[in-house]
């Protein structure tokens, strides 16, 4: 092969690439802002339709909370008068 054949092929092979690359760049630009455009991409739409339901298990918890402080509160209470009749809470208060 002479050397102006091997010059035109190269050069032809190395226009080829850069104009795929450059329609490839191209159609990853496009595609990407469509999509963002809709303002939801799935994994979007996804993450809110799992935080719902932790939402509403985070609201029943919340909502218990007083009960279980009401609960806590009488429990302590009545060790309290339990350790009382026991004498053991004076003790504790003598030790230095």
């Amino acid at each position: 092969m002479a050397t102006n054949t091997i010059v035109l092929l190269v050069g032809t092979t190395l226009a080829t690439l850069v104009l795929a690359g450059m329609i490839a760049g191209v159609a990853h630009k496009t595609r990407t802002s469509h999509r963002h455009v809709s303002g939801e991409t799935s994994g979007d739409a996804a993450r809110v339709h799992t935080a719902q339901p932790r939402i509403d298990v985070r609201t029943v918890r919340a909502g218990r909370l007083p009960q279980r402080a009401t609960v806590h509160r009488s429990v302590s209470t009545s060790s309290h008068d339990q350790l009382n009749g026991f004498g053991a809470v004076d003790e504790l208060r003598e030790t230095p």
